[in-house]
């Protein structure tokens, strides 16, 4: 059991690693795009929003990713990290909520137009009482790919359709 608790930690770390470093050559190539469409055109064309969503996602990613990396590589490697770990936790909430507002930036440039305006807050909130219910009512995995799963892709479609449907 040891063995695979080892492996699990040097796999998350791996893992981890990668996503750090390319979030943050996606950072770079977004980061220089963003700075020469904003140069030439401003801030109004879609490739820019859409770059912007892009960067906001992977700076926060970045962000939990790195502190994750570091934290673990330094529980497999038995070393010091210093102030990561002791700000893993706020490390890790700060990127985690850039990505959420990143992701949630995406799906409202992304989004057809005949969704609406919304579709953003409709999948943030229902994300987050979905959530909420798993957590409050202590969930096993079980429930959750039976019952809660279908359920939340029913209701996203269901909404999604009236949206819809209501242009």
């Amino acid at each position: 059991m040891q063995e695979i608790t080892e492996m699990n930690a040097h796999l998350v770390a791996l893992v981890n690693g990668l996503w750090f470093w390319l979030s943050l050559g996606i950072i770079g190539i977004f980061g220089l795009y963003v700075i020469s469409e904003w140069r030439e055109f401003g801030f109004k064309r879609f490739r820019m929003q859409a770059a912007i969503s892009v960067l906001t996602y992977f700076v926060g990613s970045a962000i939990f990713r790195g502190a994750i990396w570091v934290a673990r590589d330094c529980q497999s490697e038995s070393c010091d990290p210093g102030l990561i770990v002791k700000h893993q936790s706020i490390l890790i909430s700060i990127g985690s909520a850039i990505s959420l507002f990143g992701a949630l930036y995406i799906i409202k440039v992304f989004s057809p137009r005949e969704w609406g305006r919304w579709p953003w807050v409709t999948v943030g909130c229902g994300a987050l009482a979905l959530v909420s219910i798993v957590e409050y009512f202590g969930m096993s995995t079980q429930v959750i790919v039976t019952w809660v799963m279908p359920i939340w892709l029913g209701l996203t479609v269901l909404a999604f359709a009236w949206c819809q449907h209501r242009k």
